[in-house]
């Protein structure tokens, strides 16, 4: 089952908790698995990296 996707609030904090905690000073890497699915994608310098593993 898909889960829902989050309200634009919620997506715009999980946006700038996931930048603050993994690009931030702190890098902390196991945020990822805490804030993303299994199959989400982000776009960063031109490329679009999928999943946790990549």
């Amino acid at each position: 089952m898909t889960p829902e996707p989050a309200s634009r609030p919620e997506a715009e904090r999980l946006a700038i908790e996931f930048l603050s905690r993994v690009w931030g000073p702190a890098h902390d890497l196991d945020a990822i698995d805490e804030l993303m699915t299994e199959d989400y994608a982000i776009h960063s310098a031109g490329s679009i990296i999928r999943g946790r593993d990549t």
